[in-house]
């Protein structure tokens, strides 16, 4: 999956999911971002089902570790609100130019 950003600010991309209750999960992605990463951060989180409210921040990687793939790797415990999702955010505090953020295996286990 690729996030584009040209604009400051964030983007994000969401998968919903429906998870066992008061169960622990693995979490693990990887993310890199294009040559010349203008001050953009990724953060990775458990939210709503459509991704707008943030439940529980799994892990962040600073806009200086992000150039070749960053793994992230965390443990989330549910709760009885089963139906979640899992968001990878790209948040940048100045205008990046066209910055191409790329994410691969990310995985949520039981």
């Amino acid at each position: 999956m690729v996030i584009v950003r040209n604009v400051a600010g964030a983007g994000r991309i969401s998968q919903p999911l429906t998870l066992e209750p008061y169960t622990t999960y693995a979490f693990s992605a990887w993310a890199a971002a294009s040559a010349g990463n203008p001050g953009c951060d990724v953060s990775y989180y458990i939210g709503s089902p459509d991704g707008t409210a943030v439940s529980q921040v799994l892990a962040t990687v600073p806009s200086a570790q992000l150039g070749a793939y960053v793994q992230s790797t965390a443990t989330y415990t549910s709760s009885a609100d089963t139906d979640v999702s899992i968001n990878a955010m790209v948040t940048c505090s100045q205008l990046p130019g066209t910055h191409g953020f790329y994410f691969d295996d990310i995985s949520l286990i039981a």
